[in-house]
């Protein structure tokens, strides 16, 4: 399986839109997803009310998608702290929510200019 993903934030680290695309032989699927204020996410201008209120993305295929909760919620070394994020899982592309803790073990610090337009890519 071949997975690609992109990630937008804002300045701030808040998800604004996820696109993934896997392909599996010569199948290849896609998947958009827009955030809007107050955690209504959107496929294809529809609501997904399972994931109502969720302020984040991840993505069952890589851990690059807990560093906007951690970065937004700024927690100090040794602290967590439970979210419930949109779980985007994969072969299948479906979306539910993911109660999930993101713990803090070390600080580390990722410089805006090494995400281009604030995307997190694969």
């Amino acid at each position: 399986m071949l997975a690609k993903y992109e990630v937008y934030c804002d300045e701030n680290w808040l998800m604004q839109r996820v696109q993934v695309e896997r392909t599996i032989g010569s199948e290849t699927k896609a998947l958009r997803l827009d955030l809007e204020q107050g955690g209504l996410w959107r496929r294809s201008g529809q609501e997904i009310a399972e994931v109502r209120g969720c302020l984040d993305a991840d993505l069952s295929v890589t851990p690059a998608t807990n560093t906007p909760p951690i970065r937004q919620l700024n927690l100090g070394i040794g602290k967590s702290e439970s979210v419930v994020a949109a779980w985007i899982r994969f072969p299948e592309l479906t979306v539910q929510p993911l109660p999930n803790a993101m713990p803090v073990q070390q600080k580390i610090s990722i410089p805006t200019k090494a995400i281009p337009d604030s995307r997190l890519r694969s």
